[in-house]
């Protein structure tokens, strides 16, 4: 997925998953992975809601640096 031209033009990752339990470590490292290999800017991790059956409806977690870097379009290491 690529941001808007507005924001840098760089891309996002989401690693979605559909399970009962909650595993966001390992999700979002997954995501840092899939980041690296990806050449994005913004890691995100996408998970169901239980009885959730809206997309709308489901969760997105990151870290306040993504927060960051998909507001602005680049991303600062710390």
């Amino acid at each position: 997925m690529r941001l808007s031209p507005a924001l840098g033009g760089g891309r996002v990752v989401l690693e979605c998953k559909d399970v009962a339990k909650l595993s966001l470590g390992t999700w979002y490292s997954e995501a840092l992975t899939e980041m690296g290999n990806d050449d994005a800017v913004v890691a995100a991790v996408v998970h169901k809601r239980v009885g959730k059956g809206n997309p709308a409806d489901q969760w997105v977690t990151m870290s306040l640096g993504d927060l960051r870097a998909l507001l602005i379009g680049e991303r600062v290491e710390s």
